[in-house]
């Protein structure tokens, strides 16, 4: 059925040898056990990101700074804000430290 399917988007071979080849790396990904999701998530998602990054930057080079221009508006810190923290939260230092800070406010509510 995937084959059928893939072959039918475009009328191409080329589109079946892509989907063989991402179902070998999905199964060797299950096999080795990572997460297959995030994969998905990037081939499904890639060229959107990719088109609506270009329309960003085309529409940022209108004015004098483009650095300037995409990340000083809030959801762009924000946004910003939400990726350092999830690729932070991952580091041992990190974790240990909101360990503490969250036993020691729990410690405070239990002294009074």
């Amino acid at each position: 059925m995937c084959i059928i399917g893939a072959y039918a988007i475009n009328s191409s071979v080329f589109d079946v040898l892509i989907m063989a080849i991402f179902g070998l790396i999905g199964f060797v990904m299950r096999r080795k056990g990572y997460s297959v999701a995030p994969m998905v998530l990037g081939i499904v998602l890639g060229s959107l990101m990719d088109a609506n990054f270009r329309r960003a930057v085309s529409l940022a080079s209108a004015g004098d700074n483009l650095i300037i221009s995409m990340f000083s508006r809030p959801i762009s810190l924000i946004l910003i804000a939400f990726i350092l923290i999830s690729l932070f939260s991952n580091f041992k230092f990190v974790k240990t430290g909101v360990r503490k800070l969250f036993s020691r406010g729990s410690d405070k509510g239990q002294e009074e």
